[in-house]
């Protein structure tokens, strides 16, 4: 069985990434969730990737959180999910309502006590005192420890297809779900409509709204990827690295 590995390096405060190829959500979402003390983002080949590994067997199985069928209304929004130049300045109106937006990612957030047992995890595994010292989980010991029930994650997708979404991955990790659809399918799912922006001569889309979901996902749904397309430029990425380097170089 293939592995993921989380290597952390507790006294120089970083975590090594490297093995198996994940999508640029569940590092993210996971980066975010293990609540580290830094930000790490590799893109190689334009992949990213992600170390989680070896072998602890998963001490419980995770527990269902909703208890019936998922109803559409009534909804709760989710703050912070508007990107930053989605402003009415650019705004050049809605997209057509056959609009396709592919690979939106809906992120999922653990439960209190699944954060508490994983936050301890975190402090047993780079504890040499601990008998779950460097045992590492799988992919799959992990999502049965701190990812979403299989029962809760088949109710999800089930409700996304019911809303017209195709699925188009499911994490190992049960953290995240990637689905495809139509701005007219997002706008009556999540109640946001989906804009044209235009920003330094560029056409991007973007929701215009917060995103809302049924309130029987609220605690459930971190957030969600993909519902824009604005990217960050590598080349305006690339000189703030070289001015960064150049200041530090600079003679005192």
């Amino acid at each position: 069985m293939r592995s993921w590995r989380v290597r952390f390096d507790a006294s120089a405060r970083r975590a090594s990434v490297a093995g198996l190829e994940s999508s640029e959500a569940e590092f993210g979402s996971l980066m975010k969730q293990l609540r580290l003390p830094f930000l790490l983002n590799c893109v190689v080949a334009g992949a990213v990737y992600f170390l989680l590994v070896p072998d602890v067997a998963a001490q419980s199985r995770v527990r269902d959180r909703l208890t019936r069928p998922i109803e559409s209304t009534p909804v709760s929004a989710l703050k912070g999910n508007v990107h930053a130049l989605a402003r009415p300045e650019f705004d050049q109106g809605p997209v057509e309502v056959s609009f396709r937006l592919d690979r939106i990612t809906m992120m999922f957030k653990p439960s209190e006590s699944q954060q508490a047992d994983l936050d301890a995890l975190l402090g047993q595994l780079q504890n040499p005192s601990s008998p779950n010292y460097h045992r590492w989980l799988t992919a799959e010991q992990f999502a049965d420890r701190f990812g979403l029930s299989p029962n809760d994650l088949a109710k999800i997708t089930s409700w996304l297809e019911a809303q017209g979404f195709t699925i188009d991955e499911n994490a190992r990790s049960r953290r995240w779900v990637v689905f495809s659809g139509t701005a007219q399918q997002v706008e009556s799912a999540f109640h946001t409509p989906i804009h044209r922006y235009v920003v330094n001569g560029e056409t991007h889309y973007a929701n215009a709204a917060e995103p809302s979901v049924p309130s029987d996902l609220l605690g459930m749904v971190l957030g969600f990827r993909s519902l824009n397309n604005f990217r960050p430029k590598p080349r305006s990425v690339f000189r703030r690295v070289v001015g960064a380097l150049r200041l530090i170089s600079r003679p005192p």
